[in-house]
This record gives C-alpha cells, sequence and structure tokens, in this order.
C-alpha cells in the first residue's frame, strides 16, 4: 500500500499547450494521467498536434486561428496556476504561453521531445536569447541535459524525467515483416525551410528517396516500399515520378506512419521520430542523411547504435547490404529500452508539476 504523504491531490489548475505533433504527444500521457486523478485543466493545441489530439478524447481548444489577444484573454479567463508546455518550432503557441506566465509570476514547466535544435526551442527566430527559458525544462536524458546546459541554460532548471511518450513504443516486433517503409519528411516544403535558422541541416527527401530506390533496384531488392508521410506534408504527388519508373512496387500510403512500423521488414528514412520509435521496437532501421558529420546527426538511436547511419551514398549501399538478413542486438536493445521506455517518464513529470502546483499555491 502507498503512503499517504505520496498521494497526489488535485489541487490547484494546469495549462497544458503544444503546436508540433510530437510536443502533444510528450505531453498526451501526463494529461490523461491528470484528468484521472481529477484536476483543473485546460489544454491549448494548434496545427500538426490537432490531427493526433482528436484521436486521443483529449478535450482541448483549438487556437490555431485565434489572434494572440484572444488567446491571452482565454488563459487570463482560466487563470492557471502553472502551465505546462511541448518545444514546438518557431514563435509557436508554447513561446505565448510561456511569455504570458512570466509576465504574471507563473511557474511554467517545458518537456523537450527529442535530440535537437535545443536553443531555437526556447529563442526568438533567427537568435540563441533564450526569452523563453521556463522555470524547469523536463529533457529526456543526461545527454541532454549536458547539451541544454553548454547552449547556456541554468543547470538547476533542467530535470531528467525521460519522454512520456516513449512509453507507448510496444513489445519488441520481429523483423521478419513484410515491406520497407520509408518514413518521408517535408524538408523541401516550405513549412520546414525556416530549420536553417536553427542550425540544422536542410534535405531534398525525394532525392534521398531517389538514391534509396536506386540503391534497392541495383541489389535486385523487391520488396514493396511504403511512403509513410509527416503529418505537416502537405505535397503527397512528390514522390509520383520516382513510383512510376522504378521496378519495384511503391506505394504511398494514406495510413499514419507510426502504424506502419509493425509490418516492415526495414525502416528507412533521414532523421524523423519515427526511425528512433521503430529501432526502440527492435525494427532494422537505416538513416540516410548525406553531407552531415556524425556529430551533426540530431538521431541519437544512431548514437545508441540501434540505428545504421549512412552519411553517404556509397555507405547507404553498404548499409543496405548488411542489414537484410540482420537482426537487432536484443541484450543491447533490452537494456536500452530500460533506460528509456521503462522511464516512468510520466509519473516523473506528474511530480514535478505536483512539486511546482504546491510552491505556487503556497504564495
Amino acid at each position: 500500500m502507498k503512503r499517504e504523504k505520496n498521494k497526489i491531490k488535485p489541487i490547484g489548475k494546469i495549462l497544458f499547450a503544444a503546436q508540433d505533433p510530437g510536443g502533444f504527444n510528450s505531453l498526451a500521457p501526463v494529461i490523461k494521467k491528470i484528468v484521472r486523478l481529477g484536476f483543473s485543466y485546460k489544454v491549448f493545441l494548434a496545427e500538426g498536434s490537432l490531427r493526433f489530439a482528436e484521436k486521443t478524447g483529449i478535450d482541448f481548444i483549438d487556437c490555431s486561428f485565434l489572434t494572440l489577444d484572444k488567446i491571452i484573454k482565454k488563459v487570463d479567463e482560466f487563470a492557471p496556476d502553472i502551465v505546462v508546455v511541448a518545444t514546438s518550432d518557431g514563435l509557436c503557441l508554447e513561446k505565448n504561453i510561456v511569455a504570458w506566465a512570466k509576465k504574471r509570476a507563473i511557474f511554467s514547466v517545458a518537456l523537450i521531445d527529442f535530440w535537437s535544435r535545443h536553443n531555437a526551442r526556447f529563442s526568438n527566430p533567427k537568435t540563441s536569447d533564450h526569452a523563453y527559458i521556463p522555470d524547469i525544462i523536463c529533457v529526456v536524458d543526461a545527454y541532454m541535459k549536458k547539451q541544454i546546459i553548454a547552449e547556456g541554460v541554468a543547470a538547476n532548471k533542467v530535470k531528467i524525467t525521460g519522454n512520456p511518450f516513449f512509453e507507448s513504443f510496444g513489445l519488441v516486433k520481429k523483423n521478419n515483416g513484410h515491406y520497407i517503409l520509408f518514413a518521408s519528411q517535408p524538408f523541401s516544403e516550405a513549412r520546414f525551410r525556416f530549420r536553417e535558422i536553427a542550425n540544422l541541416p536542410i534535405f531534398n527527401e525525394v532525392e534521398i528517396f531517389a538514391d534509396i530506390v536506386k540503391i534497392l533496384e541495383e541489389k535486385n531488392i523487391r520488396l514493396p516500399i511504403l511512403i509513410g508521410f509527416h503529418p505537416y506534408s502537405k505535397n503527397r504527388n512528390k514522390y509520383n515520378k520516382i513510383i512510376k519508373k522504378s521496378k519495384i512496387k511503391i506505394i504511398a500510403s494514406g495510413k499514419e506512419t507510426e502504424k506502419l512500423i509493425d509490418q516492415a521488414d526495414l525502416v528507412i528514412g533521414i532523421n524523423t521520430v519515427i526511425l528512433f520509435q521503430a529501432a526502440m521496437m527492435g525494427k532494422k532501421v537505416i538513416s540516410y542523411q548525406p553531407g552531415i558529420k556524425p556529430k551533426e546527426d540530431p538521431l541519437f538511436s544512431n548514437r545508441l547504435g540501434l540505428s545504421l547511419p549512412a552519411y553517404g551514398f556509397k555507405k547507404l549501399k553498404q548499409r543496405l547490404e548488411e542489414v537484410f538478413g540482420q537482426r537487432q542486438p536484443l541484450k543491447k536493445l533490452a537494456k536500452i529500452r530500460g533506460q528509456y521506455v521503462f522511464s516512468r517518464a510520466t509519473d516523473n513529470v506528474l511530480g514535478i508539476i505536483n512539486k511546482s502546483l504546491a510552491k505556487a499555491l503556497k504564495k
């Protein structure tokens, strides 16, 4: 039986906010638990997060087309005791919420969902001004904490919690799948051009896919290819020329990419979190990022040795030769899953929220 002092009491009002899909995914398990515990809460969402939120049953306010004044009015009306936000790209909803909290001395917590663009998550566009640093930043692991502190964030603000979304990564899947899954990212589309601001490499996903198909044809690998699109992708026809010319059966799937992982023999892409997820599920994974150096690679499963990086065309050839018939090192995988999948991240974040609320309500 748990001791009474460890019991979380649903006191105080919590405002959650997310704009990008990955950020919402990290918040969703926490929100669901907050609901079960009976807290008073509101969820403000915008843009890409909506598609995922609609499937969770979580009640939310769509801020996509609201002016900033109207958003702030709604926040003022709710009068939260704490705000808990994701960390999306650009001058996003979360940054506006954190700015509101700072002006009113309201405690703020932010969750980082992946190992990239840390400065951009908390700064104005084209700067590293850290104008939107919250009171607490929840990070995935010690490596991420070290990165963020090196970028100038005070160490006492950074707490290792894990990513609650990673707890959803299912049982290890066998690698005898039925197709190759290409996890597309819309780097070539306008929505992602601002990534140059964050000093991240920009790729052309169509050229990358063409390289992959060319090698598969040369190697006479005839597994069909399914293309899984990113939620922000608007141009679903960009691979049509390659599809028409190829000897391989290629299908542009309308399903969510993560739902295509289970039946895949190989998952290949650039640096999307889908590759990290597939690697954590025990799938064979190749990350093709031509022209970058290993130290610039944001895909953490490459650093963990669970996915195979290729930083050039020749290396991609080698990786594709290696990967068929190869299985992931399950002993290593089990240990890493213990750290990232079974980290009790949701409870860790909830503990920080509860502790912060207690302080806020004493003021």
